[in-house]
């Protein structure tokens, strides 16, 4: 069940959950390094990667984008504008709305860690709060764990096939009816921005009009 604790009711949107595989590490630089600075969502990401390669990817990562980037540790507390990534031959998931978690239950469709698994466990946490991100990648990793955020109420934003190397995951999902937002890789990170904005006060609060919820 979603835990409705330190819920933050200006706010559509509290933790932004990524998956992306072949094509991915490029991808992931440009959505991750056209958020703002001040981007405050704490973003979750499992990407596919031969082994031995997570670390150097991360600290690439971290030298690319300005978001923190670290490789997630069990019992990590997620902090606002912080990027964690899965580490090799373990799921991520959350152990709750403020804790990261890490599990060596089995692979799911020969991935771990699996996108499923972290999309689950979001919905599970984040439920209609969850903003998800599929981008370029082959198979159909995330598809079962979008269904749950879909479910639940969040909202499902795929990588447009033109600017994928692969359109499978997308695709996949896509083809599942579970997109809300089909959108070009160069608009990616825009669209996050203004999806995760916080609104501004009610216009009865005196303090201005709420800002629209997009869609």
């Amino acid at each position: 069940m979603v835990d409705g604790r330190d819920i933050d009711e200006r706010r559509r949107f509290d933790v932004v959950v990524i998956a992306s595989s072949t094509g991915g590490p490029t991808a992931l630089g440009a959505v991750l390094g056209g958020l703002d600075d001040d981007f405050d969502l704490p973003v979750l990401v499992v990407q596919h990667m031969m082994p031995a390669f997570t670390r150097e990817f991360a600290e690439w990562l971290g030298q690319t984008v300005s978001l923190p980037v670290s490789i997630a540790r069990h019992g990590d507390k997620l902090r606002p504008g912080t990027a964690y990534l899965a580490p090799e031959d373990v799921h991520l998931t959350l152990i709750d709305r403020n804790t990261v978690g890490l599990s060596d239950a089995p692979r799911r469709g020969y991935h771990r860690p699996s996108a499923d698994v972290l999309f689950e466990s979001a919905a599970e946490s984040f439920g209609a709060r969850t903003l998800a991100v599929v981008l370029t990648g082959m198979g159909n990793d995330g598809t079962e764990g979008l269904a749950k955020i879909h479910t639940a109420g969040g909202h499902v934003l795929i990588q447009d096939e033109a600017s994928c190397v692969v359109y499978g995951m997308p695709g996949a999902a896509a083809a599942a009816g579970l997109a809300d937002s089909i959108v070009a890789l160069e608009d990616m990170a825009q669209r996050i921005t203004l999806l995760a904005r916080k609104r501004a006060p009610r216009a009865d609060s005196g303090m201005g009009k709420e800002i629209a919820d997009l869609s």
